[in-house]
């Protein structure tokens, strides 16, 4: 019988304490950490448990214009169309999360953002803006919608599987389809976790790993920074994906002289619509930082330097030389240190560069 009772009490401490050091440890930490239930925070912080990068933010906007979203456009007169993927739509969150506003403040213009098409005969699925601004125009929606100004934007790290391939220029869609808002991609999402998960094990196990200089996971990578130039506690620590290594050495000189031959056909049709193209691509993380890390074992990008020497006919928006500026300056978070995505602070900066003729 007394065996029988330690063995019982066993159990029941065993619960107790499984239950409230998951509690404690949700409460303390991985609540913030792997949710937006009080504040928005980066993928890169919750993917490889390293809450020392976190950077808590709420959204807000206290910009004086602020952009169109599709499902509000009914036929007002639109000075700049936006294109582009998760950089185009808020998804880093905080101050001004999106850049059109920024369009809209600075230079006192009508701004469309539209998100990605969803058709499952595009090449990359949904997650292609080039093909997006082809069903557009091949369906007859730009000619509805008549900006003087297309803005497309792409993240660096897709631009080869996006556009340095042969693209299929006749790329269309019933125009009912192409102008219902709810055949783009929706990037308002909140993660729904329990505060009973193994998250909350593994963050514990990679704060050990942390500790003692190990990578914090392998869905995230992490550089040491010659400077401090994050405000979160890892002031000096970049975070980055994976695929930013491989990126870079997946893709060269020819691949990039592909991308431009795209961009340059398709300023040519827009420019037959009196519409003149921007490209703005959304630089790496390492791309921006390379110059200020300690090891610089990681393949260096080549896109904006060909970019930059290659014939065009579109505008490029050299993200990269004005971002990167502002970090050899000492400007701290022009990205977020837990996020992929730039802050409000290059958006600002971005747009005070540009101008459009």
């Amino acid at each position: 019988m007394k065996q029988y009772r330690r063995f019982l009490v066993g159990i029941v401490l065993y619960f107790v304490v499984y239950l409230v050091g998951h509690f404690l440890v949700w409460k303390l930490f991985t609540e913030d950490l792997f949710t937006y239930h009080h504040f928005h925070g980066g993928d890169l912080a919750r993917i490889g448990y390293v809450i020392d990068s976190k950077i808590y933010r709420k959204n807000h906007d206290d910009l004086p214009r602020r952009h169109i979203p599709f499902k509000d456009y009914s036929t007002q007169r639109i000075d700049v169309l936006t294109v582009g993927d998760s950089f185009s739509n808020g998804v880093a969150g905080g101050r001004n999360r999106y850049y059109q506003d920024y369009i809209a403040s600075i230079h006192n213009l009508n701004v469309l953002n539209i998100g990605l098409y969803n058709d499952a005969g595009m090449k990359n699925g949904f997650n292609d803006p080039f093909e997006t601004v082809l069903i557009l125009y091949n369906s007859g929606a730009l000619q509805k919608i008549r900006p003087r100004y297309l803005l497309l934007e792409s993240a660096e790290i897709q631009l080869p599987e996006r556009m340095s391939r042969e693209i299929d220029f006749r790329h269309s869609a019933p125009l009912v389809d192409v102008m219902n808002p709810d055949r783009y991609q929706s990037y308002q999402f909140d993660p729904q976790v329990s505060w009973i998960n193994n998250g909350n094990v593994k963050f514990c196990y990679y704060t050990v790993l942390q500790k003692l200089g190990k990578s914090p996971s392998g869905a995230v990578c992490s550089a040491k920074l010659d400077r401090p130039l994050f405000s979160a506690k890892n002031s000096d620590l970049l975070l980055f994906t994976p695929h930013e290594k491989t990126v870079n050495t997946s893709y060269g000189k020819q691949d990039v002289e592909t991308i431009n031959r795209n961009l340059n056909k398709l300023g040519e049709l827009l420019g037959g619509m009196g519409i003149t193209l921007y490209f703005m691509p959304a630089p790496n993380k390492s791309t921006v930082y390379y110059d200020y890390l300690v090891d610089k074992t990681i393949p260096r990008s080549i896109l904006f330097e060909e970019l930059r020497n290659l014939p065009r006919n579109y505008y490029l928006i050299d993200t990269k030389a004005i971002l990167a500026s502002a970090v050899g300056a000492g400007e701290k978070d022009v990205y977020y240190p837990d996020d992929t995505h730039w802050s409000w602070k290059a958006s600002k900066m971005i747009f005070e560069a540009v101008r459009f003729h």
